[in-house]
């Protein structure tokens, strides 16, 4: 898995505003 340009911190936001959005 490659590492993504922006921060982990960021990219578990994301993931985190995704996950509950798609429940």
């Amino acid at each position: 898995m490659e590492i993504p340009c922006i921060p982990y911190a960021v990219y578990q936001n994301v993931f985190n505003i995704t996950y509950q959005l798609v429940p």
